[in-house]
């Protein structure tokens, strides 16, 4: 019988431990506008660090500092009710709206901007799972279903180009 445990993630072979930001790594300071969506994602080579989008910009909370990496400016429509949605694949983070192209960044950096993942879709939703990239609610406009989904290639998520060869 477990009764006293913390960070304990069940998985399919039994438990594992929870990562974590330690207690002295969340001291970022302010961001300058109101989150509209944020999470905390794990990355493969074993960090974990904070994401959030504003209506106009997206972050990073890394170093004891708010780091504004935005690539631009982004399309009007965010908003508390249709956040951004992040998700992590790999080493990169990935950033989902539906008014705008899928984005990217190599996690670890934190200098670096995200980008407009070319020949991405937009879309509301965003998952991994099995070394793909699932976009759901799209509204792309080469796509005819509004509530529809996109799927990468399998281990690219550069890739939406369907294709039975990757499976994307």
């Amino acid at each position: 019988v477990i009764i006293d445990v913390e960070q304990l993630l069940p998985t399919a072979r039994g438990y594992a431990p929870e990562r974590a930001l330690s207690a002295s790594s969340w001291d970022y300071g302010a961001v300058p506008a109101a989150i509209c969506g944020a999470a905390l994602l794990h990355f493969s080579e074993a960090n974990s660090t904070i994401f959030a989008g504003t209506t106009t910009d997206l972050y990073n909370f890394a170093a004891s500092a708010v780091n504004d990496v935005s690539s631009g400016t982004y399309a009007a429509g965010v908003g508390p009710s249709t956040p951004w949605r992040f998700a992590s694949f790999g080493n990169v983070a990935l950033a989902a709206h539906g008014s705008n192209v899928l984005q990217a960044k190599s996690a670890p950096d934190t200098a670096t901007a995200f980008v407009a993942v070319s020949g991405g879709p937009k879309a509301a939703t965003i998952c991994v799972q099995s070394n793909f990239v699932m976009l759901g609610e799209t509204t792309e406009s080469s796509w005819s279903y509004g509530d529809g989904y996109w799927c990468s290639a399998l281990g690219d998520h550069t890739n939406w180009t369907p294709d039975p060869a990757t499976q994307c």
